[in-house]
């Protein structure tokens, strides 16, 4: 988080370029307190793209404290999806588990790479269904809970699963997927 001397010194950076307003010049420590308000949860790599971002602009005037912190939220907004596993996982279950739109196939758990697969869940009858079994363990590690079954062994406790018919001890592997058009 930002200090008021970072604060000052992005004003002092813009006031080079752009004219500060006058009620600022006449009293320029509470202008400074004001802006620190605004953007005090920003840190200081934030706010000097922000400012350098508003500086290579074509604004003609000293901004107001919002339109940086909008400038810096916007910067690092997609560095922040991309790189926060929580994010991504929520992403990941929101949309389908889907590579992309229209993408053939499902992308894997980015937090245990679990795939969705076809599993025989009743063995007299063939039935199959199509589900993710997550790895626990490493969705514990990463402090991430996961919707739906564990794949035995993985620490899920009464999330794992197994079909009835197959001991819990052992690993239960995926089958193919049905042929497009084939009879369930």
């Amino acid at each position: 988080m930002i200090t008021l001397i970072e604060v000052s010194a992005a004003i002092d950076q813009l006031s080079r370029v752009y004219a500060l307003p006058e009620r600022a010049k006449a009293n320029l420590e509470p202008f400074v307190r004001t802006w620190h308000q605004v953007l005090g949860r920003l840190t200081p790599m934030q706010l000097d793209a922000a400012v350098k971002q508003y500086l290579a602009s074509d604004e003609s005037y000293f901004p107001k404290p919002g339109r940086i912190h909008a400038i810096a939220r916007a910067q690092f907004q997609d560095v922040e999806r991309a790189t926060d596993l929580g994010t991504q996982y929520r992403d990941w279950e929101q949309h389908g588990n889907k590579r992309h739109e229209g993408a053939i196939g499902h992308s894997p758990c980015p937090v245990c790479e679990a795939e969705l697969a076809y599993y025989v869940v009743n063995a007299k009858t063939g039935l199959e269904r199509l589900f993710v079994l997550h790895n626990a363990g490493r969705h514990h590690m990463a402090g991430i809970p996961f919707v739906g079954r564990s794949a035995v062994g993985t620490g899920g406790g009464a999330t794992e699963w197994a079909p009835p018919e197959v001991p819990a001890a052992q690993v239960l592997e995926p089958q193919a997927p049905a042929p497009a058009g084939a009879a369930a």
